[in-house]
């Protein structure tokens, strides 16, 4: 419960809270820092946090490694430190470890660099976890029409939104990761 206006209201947990930012930012690609100083004030801010919960929830939630991500991510661009849990987990994990560091030469990279589509559905692919997992997912991403793919046409069209959308996935970020935006 938080007071709003005088009154209390319901709000989600500090676990929950890590979850919801970590899924954002890595729905988003961490293309902000913004996100993962979020994810630095709610951890530094909050040492209740219980980082045992949080994991255990990502588990069931299937989002383990995009949270694994925010952490790392926390502690490699703001040095939040981490329970011994979660720097236990990122240790074992190595497509994580991977993938913070390209996050990072990303975010600090001299020019913005824009993934390319073969390069967002990878990464998709390896933040949900096993193959097994995020292979689905990215195929499931890479295919499923957003408002942008259906504009104000009919919806009995959305068959072809499917198949259209990595045309113009590809469209708009290129087939391959280049510099500019």
């Amino acid at each position: 419960m938080v007071s709003v206006g005088g009154r209390r209201v319901l709000t989600f947990s500090r676990e929950d809270t890590l979850l919801l930012l970590s899924v954002h930012g890595s729905k988003h690609f961490w293309e902000r820092l913004g996100w993962i100083a979020d994810i630095a004030a709610l951890a530094n801010a909050a040492p209740r946090l219980d980082w045992t919960v949080a994991l255990e929830r990502a588990m069931g939630w299937g989002v383990q490694r995009m949270v694994l991500l925010g952490a790392g991510l926390a502690a490699e661009l703001y040095n939040v430190r981490l329970p011994n849990e979660v720097a236990g987990s990122l240790a074992r994990d190595s497509v994580a470890r991977r993938l913070i560091k390209g996050i990072c030469r990303r975010l600090l990279a001299t020019g913005p660099l824009q993934l390319g589509i073969f390069s967002r559905f990878a990464f998709r692919a390896r933040m949900r976890g096993p193959l097994v997992q995020g292979l689905p997912y990215a195929v499931r991403l890479a295919l499923m029409p957003t408002e942008l793919d259906r504009g104000r046409q009919a919806h009995y069209l959305e068959p072809v939104y499917a198949l259209l959308r990595p045309l113009r996935l590809a469209g708009t970020y290129g087939w391959r990761t280049r510099a500019g935006r």
